[in-house]
């Protein structure tokens, strides 16, 4: 059986999660309408999870075994609205009800 090396794999996968999570994720491309500007907020919630184990008895979770997991959420939470010398930050779930 290969051997698993799951420092390489976080590693990996924490190099690339790098490179999408950036502020670029949170704030949107700016759109512009007539004379105002509207920039997105967005939130990232994501989570993590590793495990490996090795022993003699695999009908008990022994034996070599490795695993992981993740989870993410992305949802738009604010639009920030800039008219002329006016900026305001408005809350979507408010403003959806």
């Amino acid at each position: 059986m290969a051997e698993v090396n799951i420092a390489n794999n976080i590693n990996t996968l924490f190099e690339n999660l790098e490179k999408v999570l950036t502020t670029k994720t949170v704030f949107g491309e700016a759109i512009t309408v007539g004379d105002t500007t509207l920039i997105p907020v967005i939130d990232i919630r994501f989570g993590l999870g590793t495990c490996g184990g090795a022993g003699d008895a695999p009908d008990k979770g022994g034996g070599s075994g490795y695993g992981g997991g993740t989870g993410g959420c992305i949802t738009a939470s604010a639009v920030i609205v800039i008219k002329g010398e006016e900026v305001q930050v408005m809350q979507i779930r408010k403003a959806i009800g």
